[in-house]
């Protein structure tokens, strides 16, 4: 269930691997990476859920489930910007990074 946003640091990479690059892409273009992704992904965020919504299968029964969160309307950007990454998780099937997530978690 979702409990927080998810960070850049948490997904893809560990956690070294991720402040690495970061601290490079700021070095590079002087621009957070985090906040530009974020921001990057908010008008592509409609056209991604009616994908999602149009899935069909055992994955878009587990994406309908989850995207009832979102439909009472009184969803934060952070909370809609989380169900939009996990849905990419599960639509692109990137399945390794889940475990990672479960256990920062824990």
């Amino acid at each position: 269930m979702l409990t927080r946003p998810v960070t850049l640091l948490e997904f893809p990479a560990d956690n070294l691997e991720a402040n690495l690059v970061t601290a490079e892409f700021q070095r590079i273009t002087t621009v957070q990476l985090e906040p530009k992704l974020m921001s990057s992904l908010d008008p592509h965020t409609p056209k991604l859920l009616t994908l999602f919504c149009a899935k069909g299968g055992a994955l878009g029964q587990r994406l309908k489930t989850e995207m009832e969160l979102l439909k009472d309307g009184h969803c934060s950007v952070d909370m809609t910007r989380e169900v939009v990454i996990r849905f990419m998780i599960e639509f692109l099937g990137e399945h390794a990074g889940d475990q990672r997530i479960q256990r920062m978690q824990s």
